[in-house]
């Protein structure tokens, strides 16, 4: 008797993230390796396009809104349109790294690719390289300089591989997948409305009741198409949206929790660490202190 195990999904269904995904078409504009032995300073730097780096050596320090963030080899940065960076590179860092400069056609479709990889600014991936893929970053490279038949294709290949790698190294939003021009459903449609009235809104205390005047509905159907949708109420879909603004504000400025709280319209500081420990499963202080201790432990490698 065979001790054998198949073990398989008689039906695959297509999920709402995996279609949008195999929606977004791409368009390639560059490919290449850099790298530097001088000390360059690059202010106010924007793009049109996309733009994904993968570190292979050395380190340099990004700056965005103010916050500086060490970058070192082995990592991975994403940096979407319009969003203006500033990057400092000393000589002793002896940088090197691949870039790959995209953009998504057609370009009404960016804010879908934007909100799938839950994007607030240019996004940091720690260690999502490995031997194997800075190999294949060197052949690719190789490849273009050699205008092998078929590189393109192989270049689109690493951009899809690594926009998924980078999915499912992110924090996964509410939002997953309800960034399309045409929600599947007139529910999402209210989602994605109430989302964008968040966002207006952020610094404000915004009950439910407001959400339900702005896309008028009663509250009962309100619940329904979050619970249905997302499977979170309303009141906790707000305030997890805040929150998640709030956590990038916490983590990259030294901003003090009573204005923080002030800022984003809680009652009080106490209140808002009560939500925020509800959510994040700590106090604001420690969640700062945990996430500055692992950011100091990936960067002593």
């Amino acid at each position: 008797m065979s001790n054998n195990k198949l073990n398989y999904i008689p039906v695959l269904e297509e999920d709402r993230v995996s279609r949008y995904l195999a929606a977004l078409k791409y368009k390639l504009i560059s490919f290449g390796l850099w790298q530097q032995t001088e000390d360059v300073y690059i202010q106010h730097e924007i793009l049109g396009h996309f733009k994904f780096l993968y570190i292979t050596r050395g380190s340099y320090t990004l700056t965005v809104n103010g916050a500086d963030y060490e970058i070192k080899s082995g990592d991975t940065l994403l940096f979407p349109p319009a969003v203006t960076y500033s990057v400092m590179c000393e000589a002793d860092s002896d940088l090197e790294f691949y870039f790959l400069h995209f953009d998504v056609a057609p370009v009404d479709k960016r804010n879908l690719l934007i909100m799938l990889l839950d994007l607030h600014g240019p996004a940091i991936y720690k260690r999502l390289m490995t031997s194997a893929s800075v190999a294949n970053l060197k052949r690719l490279n190789q490849q273009a300089m050699d205008h092998k038949p078929g590189v393109y294709y192989n270049i689109s290949n690493l951009l899809h591989s690594t926009i998924f790698a980078a999915l499912n190294s992110s924090e996964p939003s509410d939002l997953l997948g309800l960034a399309s021009e045409i929600a599947a459903t007139n529910e999402e449609l209210i989602i994605q409305n109430c989302a964008q009235y968040i966002d207006a809104h952020i610094h404000e205390q915004i009950l439910v009741d407001d959400l339900c005047n702005h896309v008028n509905v009663s509250q009962s159907y309100l619940y329904k198409c979050f619970t249905g949708v997302l499977g979170v109420s309303t009141k906790d879909f707000i305030q997890k949206h805040k929150l998640r603004r709030i956590s990038i504000e916490l983590l990259s400025k030294n901003t003090p929790l009573q204005e923080l709280a002030d800022s984003y319209g809680f009652s009080s500081a106490n209140h808002f660490s009560t939500v925020f420990k509800k959510y994040y499963g700590c106090s604001p202080t420690a969640y700062k202190q945990k996430h500055a201790e692992q950011f100091n432990s990936e960067n002593n490698i």
